[in-house]
């Protein structure tokens, strides 16, 4: 039985009600150990769901209801759709950033980021260098938002997820579906947005592809969110005088809001993401934690106190020597990533590199 998504989220506080309080309401893992339950659960989410569907089916418009006051009754029907844009980690070998575009990912998409509610949501990321603990806050969403899971494996794979927009039936009607908010976490180059930077496919949003996605996407208010590096950009220098001399209106920010008729929201400078997952005044008392913590452990999540967890990655940040106390296996954080229980502490902000520009979140209008 494979359940269609995105999930119905009232369907899977039914089934979570069901089934999750025969095993301590811990949430269900892809272990052995939980495969009778992952069947329970699923009959119980398909059996509300029916029920659900059986009950909307008994209130649809009868056929002898006047056909004027149905047009009347499906007119303007909007399902406004946000995608959250999860990209790759390769470039740092590092425990402190690893998780550095899910932390903000998992925030956006429990609704404490930019975006606006929405309808439905779709997180599409880069299924490329995460180990299965680092994704499963991606699934928490999905199991407890009914948000849909895509993985981007082309830069077609890009295009297709935002041209996702079709008709659906609600209570008896045709509704559009549109895009409302739409959210990048990822590297990036000049007017590039490269959700697998440093990776062997190119999984990239740039000017020329831009024009494979279709102008009539989005709501009237619709609006996107580029924290990538210099997506406001279109110049490749390091130092500028002023702002118009990264050439700002040939950018893909640029490009993005002419397109679509929306607001974008995007850095000249190269984003910051130092702040978003810790406190770096903390840094140091995660690293007691962890080396106190770790002995024996090294293939286990362990639990670092209220905030963070260390998630077992096997040759991540293997760098230095642990007996002359240098780099990553000197400090003790080589073969693990840093995560914050409750996703991103803060999202990310300008950088001051390159030079000269302005380090705020610029707004791009059509």
């Amino acid at each position: 039985m494979i359940p269609r998504f995105p999930l119905d989220p009232e369907a899977v506080a039914a089934a979570d009600a069901a089934v999750l309080p025969k095993n301590g309401d811990r949430p269900l893992t892809m272990e052995s150990k939980d495969s009778s339950l992952r069947r329970e659960w699923l009959e119980a989410y398909q059996g509300a769901l029916e029920k659900k569907s059986s009950g909307e089916r008994q209130t649809a418009p009868s056929a002898n209801s006047d056909p004027a006051k149905l047009v009347q009754n499906c007119s303007k029907q909007i399902k406004r759709k946000n995608i959250i844009f999860i990209g790759s980690e390769m470039s740092y070998d590092s425990f402190w950033w690893k998780m550095m575009f899910i932390a903000p990912g998992y925030t956006a998409g429990e609704g404490r980021g930019p975006l606006r509610a929405a309808d439905m949501t779709t997180i599409a990321y880069v299924d490329k260098d995460y180990t299965f603990p680092e994704k499963l806050p991606l699934d928490d969403l999905r199991a407890r938002h009914g948000h849909s899971i895509v993985k981007l494996s082309t830069s077609a794979d890009i295009i297709a997820a935002m041209n996702d927009t079709p008709e659906v039936q609600v209570d008896g009607c045709t509704a559009q579906v549109k895009l409302q908010d739409v959210v990048f976490f990822s590297h990036g180059l000049p007017s590039e947005i490269t959700l697998n930077y440093k990776g062997s496919i190119d999984i990239t949003l740039n000017r020329s592809n831009l024009m494979g996605i279709r102008s009539d996407v989005f709501v009237e208010d619709g609006s996107i969110w580029s924290y990538a590096c210099r997506t406001g950009n279109a110049s490749s220098s390091e130092i500028f005088l002023k702002d118009e001399d990264a050439k700002p209106r040939d950018s893909l920010a640029q490009k993005m809001a002419d397109r679509f008729k929306v607001t974008v929201h995007a850095f000249m400078t190269r984003s910051y993401y130092r702040h978003v997952i810790r406190d770096p005044a903390e840094s140091d008392h995660i690293t007691k934690m962890l080396k106190s913590k770790r002995k024996g452990q090294e293939t286990q999540v362990i639990n670092l106190s209220e905030h963070y967890e260390a998630l077992p990655h096997p040759g991540l940040a293997e760098n230095g020597n642990a007996f002359f106390g240098t780099g990553s296996r000197g400090e003790g954080t080589n073969g693990f990533a840093l995560w914050r229980k409750n996703g991103s502490r803060a999202m990310p902000v300008s950088h001051h590199t390159p030079h000269g520009l302005s380090q705020v979140m610029v707004e791009f209008k059509p």
